[in-house]
């Protein structure tokens, strides 16, 4: 096993700045939210947790791909009392083993810095009851916050954004701004956390690391802290969420930030770390893409360009003067499925969009072989899947302990939800057939 040893200090810009490979490399939070917290109580140990997790996240893009390593960190922190108990770090451990095939080894020693109950706050104008939302700028999340809004357009709400790249918090504004237009009294607050990474390589080893799912979930806990809620909303559609692996493929290739296990693991994390408990909820886990999607069949939304303006695309095909969504990798053809199901012509602008070469039917024909398995395993029984993926029959045992759902009634509803999402997948490949015809 490869070794790495890490050590962090803070710099004059509040960065934590480290050695690699000879370069000074370092990772800062630009937060966006603490000013405008409604919880008196100090954040300190969230915050030591979002830079944990965030340094663990800028370490993971350097690391190759299929290359294991021990990682030792010692990272300064604002509350060692609490980093010191032996179990909490086990269970950090545990947490982190889900989302990285390294081990890391932790010593931490203090930091001196004014802590957040400390400093001057602004009160906002929202309600106890805010619900607290990730905003990702994506297409789920966009259609099931509003899903959420329009089953209660009293309730006020907050979306918190983040990332790496400013580009994405712009796509995230202008979602924002569009939904106050459209729903002009309606009580709904947007925030960010910009994660700044500087001395970076160009491209980088492993830049299709898992490590920042957890960052992201982390961060939206301490969000919702800071407002006073004791429940994270995730919005994702079922398949995603529990993201069965296509025939072949890695377990270390799929992303399952938004498993109900993982969300539970780590809610439970961050519930004993703080003394209180949160949850992360998915309202969505038993719908498809397309049944999320049908909230854009109401007139105000129809007729208004929202859907364009949403981003699902993670591909790095992106060229000069070509739209920013490829159409064929895997996030696009879910949501060129989703859209298409609702009966709404597509309006984003695909740089592909025809799939009339190899390369790019890649996804497309993973996507149709899953969809030819599953048939197969439903004749026999959903059983069959979960033989196929172990992590959904633990998110099946998970779901019967602690949400109280007979393994009946979870069978039924994860049954369903594989056979919506072939119908969805059957009439997303004849369109395709049909445009390579009419092409032809």
């Amino acid at each position: 096993m490869n070794q790495l040893d890490i050590k962090v200090t803070v710099n004059s810009a509040n960065s934590l700045q480290f050695q690699y490979k000879g370069n000074t490399l370092s990772f800062r939070r630009m937060d966006g939210i603490e000013k405008f917290r409604r919880s008196t109580f100090s954040c300190d140990l969230s915050l030591d947790l979002c830079n944990i997790i965030g340094l663990i996240s800028t370490i993971e893009r350097l690391i190759p791909r299929q290359e294991i390593y021990k990682i030792h960190i010692s990272l300064p922190i604002l509350s060692l009392e609490r980093w010191q108990d032996s179990e909490i770090i086990n269970e950090l451990k545990i947490m982190i083993s889900q989302f990285t095939i390294n081990d890391y080894i932790f010593d931490f020693y203090s930091f001196v810095k004014s802590s957040a109950k400390m400093r001057d706050q602004i009160v906002m104008e929202l309600g106890d009851e805010a619900e607290v939302s990730l905003w990702s700028g994506g297409l789920d999340s966009l259609s099931g916050f509003l899903n959420r809004y329009l089953e209660n357009p009293n309730k006020e709400y907050v979306l918190v954004g983040f990332g790496f790249q400013r580009c994405a918090f712009g796509k995230q504004r202008n979602l924002h701004e569009k939904i106050n237009k459209l729903f002009p009294n309606a009580k709904i607050e947007r925030y960010r956390v910009f994660h700044d990474i500087a001395g970076a390589p160009k491209k980088y080893p492993n830049p299709s690391f898992r490590m920042r799912g957890l960052l992201f979930l982390v961060e939206g806990l301490y969000a919702s802290k800071l407002f006073c809620s004791d429940t994270l909303y995730l919005h994702e559609n079922g398949i995603g969420a529990f993201n069965i692996p296509f025939p072949g493929s890695g377990h270390w290739d799929r992303s399952l930030t938004a498993n109900p296990a993982i969300l539970s693991i780590v809610s439970k994390f961050y519930s004993k770390l703080i003394g209180s408990e949160r949850r992360i909820i998915n309202p969505f886990l038993f719908f498809t893409k397309g049944e999320m999607c049908e909230v854009f069949i109401l007139n105000i939304l129809k007729f208004s360009n929202i859907l364009e303006l949403s981003s699902s695309c993670d591909s790095n095909h992106r060229q000069k003067d070509k739209p920013g969504q490829c159409g064929y990798c895997s996030s696009c053809l879910l949501r060129r499925q989703g859209i298409l199901s609702t009966g709404l012509e597509d309006p984003t602008r695909y740089s592909y969009p025809h799939l009339n070469d190899v390369k790019r039917m890649k996804h497309f024909t993973q996507f149709t072989n899953q969809a030819d398995l599953w048939k197969g395993f439903l004749l026999v029984g959903v059983d069959q899947i979960y033989q196929q993926d172990p992590i959904i029959y633990e998110s099946k045992k998970y779901m019967m302990k602690e949400l109280n759902i007979s393994g009946e009634e979870f069978d039924q509803k994860f049954s369903k939800l594989i056979q919506s999402q072939i119908c969805e997948w059957d009439r997303f490949v004849r369109f395709i057939g049909n445009s390579q015809t009419q092409i032809a």
